[in-house]
């Protein structure tokens, strides 16, 4: 015999689920549209983190890569030595994770991006407890 009175709790978890899902991202558009002004409000005062109401709020800068020509790329990217960790058909997320970690290792660019990838970097709002 079906046990109906699982199947009604899983329905039930489900539709809260479902409304938890709405809500979240609900959430997420109203951080979202509030996140610049803050960021920008940060930088006009000069302040690096704010402690408040037991969360330690901050600008995380994450340094990504960008290119226009592929080839080009995959051209300086096998003259700088690294097409054993950026293999020839690389996704932009594989370039910005090598140029992360050149960046955090202190290394700097390779002469032979020069020109051709460039480093932009996006600025979000993040907060830990504190």
């Amino acid at each position: 015999m079906l046990n109906t009175s699982l199947l009604q709790k899983w329905i039930r978890l489900t539709n809260i689920k479902d409304a938890l899902t709405v809500k979240l991202k609900q959430i997420g558009e109203e951080m979202a549209d509030i996140e610049n002004p803050i960021l920008e409000n940060l930088a006009t005062e000069g302040i690096d983190s704010v402690k408040l109401n037991g969360r330690t709020v901050f600008a995380h800068t994450t340094p990504y890569a960008s290119f226009e020509d592929r080839e080009l790329a995959t051209a300086a990217i096998k003259m700088a030595g690294y097409d054993s960790v950026v293999k020839e058909n690389f996704n932009a997320n594989t370039l910005s994770a090598l140029v992360r970690e050149l960046i955090k290792e202190g290394k700097g660019l390779p002469k032979e991006f020069e020109g051709v990838i460039k480093i932009n970097s996006r600025i979000q709002l993040r907060s830990n407890r504190s």
